[in-house]
This record gives C-alpha cells, sequence and structure tokens, in this order.
C-alpha cells in the first residue's frame, strides 16, 4: 500500500499472511518530510482493512524500540520479544474483528 501526498509518495506499507495464517504489518515508512502527518496512522489503518479482508482478527507488527510508542498508539498491545538482524524488538498484535 502507498500513501501520497500531492502526488508524491509519502509512505507505504507491506502486509502479508505467513503460513500459519498470521497477518502482519512487515513494513511501514513514511517519508520524513511527510512525518507527524497522520499518513502512519492512515496506512496501519488500511493495513488492519487488508488483514479483515483475508479474514484476520488480529495484525501483528515487530517493533523496534523508536517505533514501539507509535504501534501503541495505534492500538497495539506487545505479547513477545523477537530477535532481528537490528537487535531486539518487540512483537505485538492489535485486534482488528470488531472494527
Amino acid at each position: 500500500m502507498v500513501a501520497t501526498v500531492e502526488a508524491v509518495l509519502a509512505g507505504f506499507a507491506v502486509v502479508i499472511t505467513h503460513p500459519d495464517g498470521t497477518v502482519e504489518l512487515d513494513g511501514l515508512f513514511v517519508e520524513p518530510r511527510w512525518s507527524r502527518m497522520g499518513i502512519g496512522r492512515h496506512l496501519v489503518r488500511e493495513a488492519c482493512s487488508k488483514a479483515r479482508q483475508w479474514g484476520a482478527e488480529t495484525l501483528i507488527v515487530v517493533a523496534s524500540p523508536e517505533t514501539q510508542g507509535f504501534y501503541a498508539g495505534c492500538g497495539f498491545v506487545v505479547v513477545g520479544e523477537a530477535n532481528t538482524r537490528f537487535g531486539t524488538a518487540v512483537t505485538m498484535r492489535r485486534h482488528i474483528a470488531e472494527e
């Protein structure tokens, strides 16, 4: 999914399904000049919508310490730890079925 502002790419999100049926927000990026304008939250809402279309009740994301607050503000809660190539992160989950 992409977000544009005045026909310019402002951000993107990647949503994937795993073989076990888990749906993950695998990537989210907002161009720094467009940050703090609600684009990231919009992309999260779109990711939740896509996950619901695929029949998911929850959406997961692996969040770095720097992004954990953003995802918490979007309704995600910490459910575990994850080791990434960048270091320790947290796995977060958001229930989306009732939205």
